[in-house]
């Protein structure tokens, strides 16, 4: 059984969306179907995620219904619908086409960071290759992507991301879930002001969380300077703030 470190390390452009829960949209918006639908072009030398790596403490099984709520993940096979949705004139549906269990990571829990307890399935580590079926004014793309799903705290798996030398180059924080209601114990502001650790050069996140950074970053952790680039309402992801697409300047 491979490790976590082990599998990451077969990749070279890391997509990390911390308190991801089931929120696979990303996997829609940073992919090249997306791109070319809405006129983006890449940067020189861009190269779009060949890896999107999920975290959540509460892991996926804590999102479905009861039947699924299990010891780890043993709900998820060949065939499982990760997520089927509506949108205005358009569609997604992401599917299971292959799952591998790697050793789980070993990471410790902490309360000063979780709003509750411990899930069952914490410290689970999986890799799936997944499909990806988007329809748009009735057309249908169909398209594979790479996901990593652990369930650990972000704090956690941050630390682990540095001690492992990994670099993140995309970032998405999307209702990341503090405050009431949420599981985490704040907002997702230290992560973005964390890009120069991270080596991260592209940022979708909501406005709220931008404005979040700025009133907290320092000359120990400097606001990185962000050019956008697209947007789109929060209804057609979050359903809450507007998001924004960044290139992290420096």
């Amino acid at each position: 059984m491979r490790t976590t470190q082990e599998a990451i390390r077969q990749y070279k452009h890391i997509c990390w969306y911390p308190s991801a829960g089931k929120d696979f949209r990303s996997l829609l918006f940073l992919s090249d179907w997306y791109f070319r639908n809405n006129d983006l072009a890449l940067d020189e030398g861009q190269e779009l995620p060949d890896l999107f790596i999920f975290t959540d403490y509460l892991g996926l099984s804590e999102y479905y219904s009861e039947e699924y709520e299990k010891e780890g993940f043993e709900f998820l096979k060949p065939g499982f619908c990760l997520i089927e949705k509506e949108y205005y004139s358009n569609s997604t549906k992401i599917t299971v086409k292959s799952v591998e269990r790697l050793r789980d990571t070993g990471l410790p829990f902490s309360r000063e960071y979780a709003a509750f307890d411990k899930s069952r399935a914490y410290n689970s580590s999986f890799l799936m290759e997944v499909e990806v079926e988007s329809k748009l004014d009735g057309i249908v793309t169909t398209y594979g992507a790479t996901v990593l799903y652990v369930t650990v705290l972000n704090e956690l798996f941050y630390n682990f991301l540095l001690r492992c030398h990994f670099k993140v180059e995309y970032q998405v924080l999307v209702r990341y879930g503090e405050g009431i209601g949420g599981g985490a114990m704040d907002g997702p502001d230290w992560i973005i002001l964390s890009y120069r650790e991270l080596g991260t050069k592209y940022l979708i996140t909501e406005y709220r969380y931008v404005e979040a950074a700025e009133n907290k970053a320092d000359a120990e952790d400097p606001m990185p300077v962000l050019e956008q680039f697209h947007s789109v309402s929060g209804k057609q992801w979050s359903e809450h703030d507007d998001i924004g697409w960044f290139r992290v300047i420096k």
